[in-house]
């Protein structure tokens, strides 16, 4: 997988209330995997959960999240809202 890809899913979870709802409910990260995989993306677990951790860690340093720049700079969305998937936690 290379970076374009893991940034086309956060462009697209960003657009796509359907796919925002599915992966926000998925159960655990199989659930979320398949979702990902099913929706057209190549990414692995691992990319995956690297990318949920360094959003939870730019969150707890302080630093602003992509949804929330993108707020202040009104834009949609962005990949820090993948770090409310439950299954990446």
């Amino acid at each position: 997988m290379s970076t374009t890809e893991m940034e086309r899913l956060v462009s697209a979870y960003g657009a796509d209330s359907s796919l925002q709802t599915s992966l926000d409910g998925a159960g655990d990260l199989d659930a979320a995997m398949e979702i990902i995989r099913a929706a057209g993306f190549d990414v692995t677990a691992d990319e995956a959960k690297a990318r949920y951790r360094a959003a939870a860690q730019n969150q707890a340093q302080g630093e602003l999240t992509g949804k929330q720049l993108d707020a202040v700079a009104g834009g949609g969305g962005g990949f820090a809202a993948i770090s409310h998937f439950s299954a990446f936690s």
